[in-house]
């Protein structure tokens, strides 16, 4: 990374710190917890197909999604497979596939440093703070990544079929 950027990356990190900082004192104490939003695991014997029909986000998507979704286990709301895939640059698009009907839901949002969730809960924390991701896109010499680690964690529930959001940090 060149002199130069380091030197923005690190002026934005000086604006938006103290707001952050703000949130992990204040709301540490309030944060949805998974056991608050337990689901029940649902015995899947095998997995149901893939429901994929033309000229939907699901088919644009297919390879990624019939990759992820036959290589991962039901790890998410009792009966849903998450999966993800890379964006950008740090950033995942998340899928939700019901392994009861082969529906495949997207969330409404992307993540840039993974996401925290649950085979028995519908509690979905995105860009969690900490090293216990189900996904990880942030790098050691990604920077800026490295810095903005959990200032952008948001916290969601499962509803079976959008994500509804159940808290962010105050701005």
């Amino acid at each position: 990374m060149q002199p130069n950027h380091i030197a923005i990356v690190l002026a934005t990190y000086t604006l938006i710190m103290p707001t952050s900082q703000a949130f992990a004192s204040a709301e540490i104490d309030r944060q949805p917890q998974f056991k608050d939003f337990s689901s029940e695991n649902v015995p899947i014997e095998s997995k149901a197909p893939l429901v994929l029909n033309r000229g939907t986000e699901a088919w644009q998507y297919r390879t990624m999604i019939r990759d992820r979704y036959a290589a991962t286990p039901v790890n998410f709301a009792g009966h849903f497979v998450a999966i993800h895939w890379g964006c950008g640059t740090p950033c995942q698009q998340w899928a939700f596939i019901d392994a009861k009907t082969g529906t495949v839901y997207f969330s409404n949002f992307s993540t840039g440093n993974g996401a925290l969730f649950h085979a028995d809960s519908a509690l979905f924390v995105s860009d969690p703070p900490g090293e216990e991701l189900e996904s990880r896109s942030c790098e050691i010499d990604n920077i800026t990544c490295q810095l903005w680690r959990g200032d952008l964690v948001a916290y969601y529930r499962w509803t079976g079929t959008t994500m509804e959001k159940i808290a962010r940090p105050e701005s």
